[in-house]
């Protein structure tokens, strides 16, 4: 029995604790939790990199864990101090791609030490990302296979005339 399975079937002390890492090419990452006090939460990434959170206002709505086609999640962040709009801000200007790592972390009782996640770090790429009076709300999803072009290799008659037998 995992640890994980271990928590949903028992009643102790630990938390489950999610956390977010909003990462782009040209800048350092943000790391936040939803804390609800000024503690920053120290936890370890897979390969045993220490990673620093800090705590944030953060809703969280997880995707479905079904067959629809919307693997999305929503995330909403406070936008008391801009932290995170103008990272996003600075990620358009640049042209850089955004993308959330969503990690959840089984902590024991009151401290703000984690070892390494407990289920496998989930990678979306950000959709969409609005900004409405006090809060800022980024929608990601995974890669976006539909419009991306298989191997990014187009085949072209010119270069492989086959193609112009094979589609008559």
């Amino acid at each position: 029995m995992t640890p994980l399975e271990r928590w949903y079937a028992s009643n102790g002390p630990e938390r489950l604790v999610p956390t977010v890492e909003i990462k782009r090419d040209s800048a350092e990452s943000l790391f936040l939790y939803p804390g609800k006090t000024l503690d920053y939460l120290l936890a370890r990434d897979v390969d045993g990199t220490p990673l620093v959170f800090e705590p944030s206002p953060i809703d969280i709505a997880l995707r479905k864990r079904d067959n629809s086609g919307s693997q999305s999640l929503t995330f909403g962040f406070e936008n008391v101090t801009s932290r995170v709009m103008h990272y996003c801000l600075e990620a358009r200007r640049d042209r850089d791609e955004i993308s959330v790592i969503y990690r959840s972390y089984l902590i024991d009782g009151d401290g703000y030490t984690a070892a390494e996640p407990e289920e496998k770090p989930a990678r979306f790429i950000v959709k969409n990302v609005t900004v409405q009076g006090d809060q800022v709300t980024i929608e990601a999803g995974y890669q976006d296979l539909i419009n991306t072009i298989f191997n990014r290799r187009r085949y072209r008659a010119s270069e492989y005339p086959g193609l112009l037998y094979f589609s008559s």
